[in-house]
């Protein structure tokens, strides 16, 4: 199906063209959306913020089920948080350009940077002992789990 403009049909380009205009023209740009852990969203975030100018631009991040506790705790317990989505890019030996943290990084308590949620690997585990933590339907990754 083709987007619409006011009911008319039109083409994705001039769609975009059309959102572009109307968040330049706002007063105040908010985005809402979950914790960003990676590097590509916050890349793409900030390029938004670039475009529609970042003095009205305000990103609030909401999580309906809030993982807060845990990435505290991993933060707390194991240092490790996401990476610096503002981090400055870094040349690579093919030339191109990416963040300068990648991957998940060791970095003090105090850096203001949410902790992350860990991966966990249940294939190996001979025992999984669940305290309200229903893993197989609906605890962080169930999809990953149950395989």
């Amino acid at each position: 199906t083709r987007p619409t403009i006011n009911g008319d049909s039109t083409s994705y380009t001039d769609l975009d063209k059309k959102v572009v205009a109307g968040l330049k023209s706002a007063n105040k740009v908010v985005l809402v959306s979950n914790t960003i852990t990676g590097p590509t969203a916050g890349e793409a975030i900030n390029a938004l913020r670039t475009k529609v100018g970042a003095d009205k631009f305000q990103h609030i991040q909401y999580d309906a089920t809030s993982y807060a506790g845990m990435r505290e705790a991993n933060k707390r317990s194991f240092g490790l948080t996401v990476p610096d989505p503002m981090a400055a890019p870094v040349e690579t030996g093919e030339g191109e350009a990416m963040p300068e943290a990648v991957d998940m990084v060791a970095a003090p308590v105090e850096t203001g940077r949410p902790g992350i949620i860990p991966g966990y690997d249940f294939s190996k585990a001979k025992t999984i002992v669940s305290i309200d933590a229903d893993f197989l339907s609906s605890w962080l990754m169930p999809t990953l789990f149950t395989g």
